[in-house]
């Protein structure tokens, strides 16, 4: 939005996606949810008197007939401490089947899809109580999922690999999870962060903007021993790459849609 017209702006926000613009609503929370193999969904949802969180489980009323009816199969409260407000923004779910909830302040939840709760974590760096702007949120973006246990949340602040080991969630780095800040704005990045290689014989990367105006590559798992790096970069930075659509370099874009990944190619979107 314009600077000169933020309070429009905000009114247009409030409009559009009240669940972010406002933190708890009556109602669905957050924009992200999920389907499951069994033709289940997954959706966060808040009450908005007591501020409590859930995930919510729908599914047909006779498994198999489309045409049924939708129930609710479950709702899995979300704990917090006393006087902690939650905002669950984002869901998703691991490789063995495992439903991983991020909130704004930086605290994953691992469920089952049965909803019985299975472990809780509070990132690195989390800022609790970072709500009131969802645009400058610890965390806003959905996460990325690897097929080793890999979790990628995007928070302000920097990029991070938690893990899920199985039975736990795990941000020790003997547990191959890591930290990495990286240069942005007060906001961060906006994408959703995007995986890049497969297989024993690929480079595994991970791909996200940040807020001023780069595509941004790091290694999501250890990084190369002949790496020599980017001058002025961590090293965990693979690649730097100004995108500008065109538009004066001066003038940084700031993409808030997820890459897009093919091979070794990226799409993104002004």
């Amino acid at each position: 939005f314009a600077k000169a017209d933020k309070q429009a702006g905000r009114a247009v926000l409030d409009l559009l996606v009240p669940p972010l613009a406002t933190g708890i609503a009556a109602g669905v929370q957050g924009v992200y949810r999920l389907i499951d193999r069994n033709n289940d969904v997954f959706m966060l949802y808040a009450e908005a008197e007591t501020g409590d969180q859930y995930i919510y489980k729908f599914g047909d009323a006779v498994a198999g007939d489309p045409d049924s009816a939708i129930k609710l199969k479950g709702r899995l409260k979300l704990p917090r401490e006393e006087n902690e407000k939650l905002f669950a923004v984002a869901l998703n779910i691991t490789y063995d089947g495992t439903l991983i909830a991020a909130t704004r302040d930086g605290t994953l939840f691992a469920v089952s899809r049965e909803l019985e709760l299975l472990d809780t974590l509070r990132m690195p760096g989390r800022e609790a109580g970072s709500t009131k702007e969802f645009m400058n949120a610890f965390v806003r973006n959905a996460t990325a999922m690897d097929d080793e246990g890999g979790i990628y949340v995007v928070p302000r602040t920097a990029m991070q690999r938690v893990r899920w080991t199985g039975s736990r969630l795990s941000a020790d780095p003997a547990d191959d999870a890591w930290v990495q800040p990286f240069a942005s704005s007060e906001r961060g990045s906006g994408t959703t962060p995007a995986l890049m290689g497969w297989g024993p014989d690929q480079d595994k990367l991970l791909v996200v903007a940040d807020d001023l105006g780069n595509v941004v590559l790091f290694w999501r798992d250890r990084i190369p021993e002949d790496w020599q790096g980017i001058p002025g970069q961590p090293r965990r930075v693979a690649a730097l790459l100004p995108i500008d659509y065109g538009i004066a370099a001066h003038k940084p874009v700031r993409p808030q849609n997820g890459m897009r990944v093919l091979g070794y190619g990226i799409l993104t979107t002004n």
